[in-house]
């Protein structure tokens, strides 16, 4: 009932005619029916004309071709998962570009709803004076490198107690506009 109501709500409000996603079906490697014109249809509609020839682009695609139906029948397997395992066959600079591109693509918006949030709860009405740049500084080691570590406070000043440069840059005057 639920996926039937959801179905209904997205075919009403979103337009899958003339979306360009549409044309990123294929890249999932769901089945063994890629084709190189379904490459060139996501080349040309991104804009990446200019950043990936269409001749090597092929070339490097009749390389890949062979291996797609091994890769493409693996379910257990992401989709990052299968285009590794296809990239790690042979170097091939322009899929791997072209890859970077499309695979950046956020599926949702709720990593950009998770900073706004996360950025609310620094900036409130007890800490309305805090500066943008604080509250962007805060945000930035809370997002970027706490994560990436997978660590506490604790260990973030482990990380950077003998990073004499970043700690130079914090124990520096030259961040505050009103001294001298």
């Amino acid at each position: 009932m639920f996926y039937n109501t959801a179905l209904t709500y997205l075919s009403n409000h979103f337009d899958y005619e003339y979306s360009p996603l549409k044309f990123l079906e294929p890249l999932g490697l769901k089945s063994n029916l890629l084709l190189y014109q379904d490459i060139a249809k996501i080349i040309e509609v991104f804009g990446l004309v200019d950043v990936i020839s269409l001749d090597e682009i092929f070339e490097e695609f009749t390389i890949i071709k062979p291996a797609i139906p091994t890769v493409s029948f693996k379910n257990n397997l992401t989709v990052y998962e299968k285009w590794l395992e296809l990239l790690s066959i042979q170097k091939l600079k322009k899929f791997e570009i072209l890859l970077e591109f499309i695979l950046s693509i956020p599926p949702s918006n709720s990593h950009v709803e998770r900073v706004f949030s996360m950025m609310k709860l620094k900036w409130t009405d007890v800490k309305n004076r805090c500066s943008v740049d604080l509250i962007k500084n805060e945000l930035m080691i809370t997002l970027n490198i706490l994560p990436s570590t997978n660590s506490s406070c604790t260990d973030f000043v482990n990380l950077v107690k003998d990073d004499t440069a970043f700690l130079n840059a914090v124990k520096s005057q030259k961040k505050y506009n009103w001294k001298n």
